[in-house]
């Protein structure tokens, strides 16, 4: 019931029951309540409005006609109104039509389709994915439709959605956009941006920041050549040929404050900042137990480092050097660990579930114990590793090197 009863589906549904004989019975008004009441979090959205106006027509003990008929016009608006999902495809679809079918060819469009418990993991990633028809350049685009701002701010994702479009950009080398709709209705926008995801730096933007990106034709057209530059979002693009900055060593005072303000920032308490290690020199650090969970930890140096029984799941460790580290009992799931070097490393009893090592160097690394099921390996160096104690269930290892490796 508790599942049901968070549903719009289910209150459509019920308010649909409600205005069928086109009155509002007090048991009716009643029922609303209680089930409103039983909902729980209500702050703000039509439900919200539907228990604030229940209240105060039934604040005098008594309701009347107009009242009545007050709450039946407002249950009529509610049911004709779009639900997120709906308003989420309208504004998909209106994002297509932008591009056009001549110079521009679909891949892949993403439906959010789960049940509870099973969430597949594609609903974690851009909504489509198209082709450049002459270059064969593929690119993916995130939609999101906003119908209005809070006080000149756009909130146009969560912070761990964020972490996961960057991870799926790096995993899958393809640029990633945001194509923003704002104002008017899903279907057809007051304005539309279009933006490449590594000049968003935040998951919280401006108006003024986006003017830039505001599409002013019918048709949307793209730079997929353009390149990230290190100001552009505090981070360097692995692909682009700029020039790595340079590598700081970060003291193990300093890295226990990062720690903690993360630590703040998963939390969603005053004072949290996510943290941001990339490139940083971690040699040596002391980190066994931590979360550092959603990190950005892009080509940072972790060699010999102590991460037994660290928390890394979602966190992004793409061009990570880890070569000898302990990361034994580490949890790496869903982890970036792209082209990362684990040369040595101890990664007994480790849980490395769907964790992205493409092109990872795993060369005499201990994964005894190790879960790596449904683990991408593509192209992953495995020469010399014993295999004999892992879980592989639906791991993918095409294209890894095995050579001297052992118990295959």
């Amino acid at each position: 019931m508790e599942k049901r009863i968070k549903s719009e589906q289910y209150w459509r549904g019920l308010a649909e029951g409600v205005v069928a004989d086109g009155e509002v019975s007090n048991d009716e008004i009643l029922t609303l309540y209680r089930l409103l009441c039983e909902h729980g979090d209500l702050r703000k959205g039509p439900l919200a409005d539907l228990k604030a106006l229940i209240e105060r027509i039934c604040r005098d003990g008594e309701v009347t006609t107009n009242e009545r008929q007050e709450l039946q016009k407002f249950l009529k608006l509610f049911i004709r109104q779009k639900t997120a999902n709906e308003k989420g495809f309208l504004f998909e679809s209106f994002v297509v039509q932008c591009f056009d079918k001549a110079e521009y060819e679909m891949i892949e469009w993403r439906s959010d389709k789960f049940i509870p418990g099973w969430r597949p993991r594609s609903c974690q990633w851009p909504d489509i994915e198209m082709e450049h028809r002459s270059t064969g350049r593929r690119f993916a685009v995130e939609c999101k439709f906003r119908s209005h701002d809070m006080a000149g701010r756009v909130d146009w994702v969560y912070p761990a959605q964020l972490d996961r479009y960057r991870a799926y950009e790096s995993r899958e080398g393809i640029p990633v956009f945001l194509a923003l709709g704002f104002g008017g209705e899903a279907d057809a926008p007051k304005n539309l941006y279009v933006v490449r995801l590594f000049k968003l730096g935040k998951a919280e933007t401006t108006l003024r920041e986006l003017e830039p990106f505001r599409v002013r034709g019918n048709l949307i057209e793209l730079d997929l050549n353009e390149t990230p530059t290190i100001g552009s979002c505090g981070r360097l693009d692995k692909q682009a040929s700029n020039p790595k900055r340079e590598s700081t060593k970060i003291s193990q005072a300093e890295l226990d404050q990062i720690v903690y303000r993360h630590g703040l920032y998963l939390a969603k308490l005053s004072g949290g900042e996510q943290a941001d290690l990339s490139d940083a020199n971690l040699s040596d650090a002391r980190l066994n137990g931590v979360n550092l969970s959603r990190a950005n930890l892009i080509g940072a140096d972790l060699s010999e480092a102590d991460l037994g029984g660290a928390d890394l799941h979602e966190a992004d460790l793409s061009d990570v050097k880890l070569k000898k580290a302990n990361l034994s009992e580490a949890n790496l799931n869903d982890a970036v660990l792209f082209r990362a070097d684990l040369g040595e490393a101890n990664l007994r009893d480790a849980n490395l579930f769907r964790t992205d090592l493409k092109d990872a160097k795993l060369r005499g690394a201990d994964l005894s114990g190790a879960d790596l099921s449904e683990a991408d390996l593509r192209g992953a160096d495995l020469n010399d590793v014993d295999l004999g104690e892992i879980d592989w269930c639906e791991a993918n290892l095409r294209g890894a090197k095995l050579r001297g490796a052992k118990g295959i």
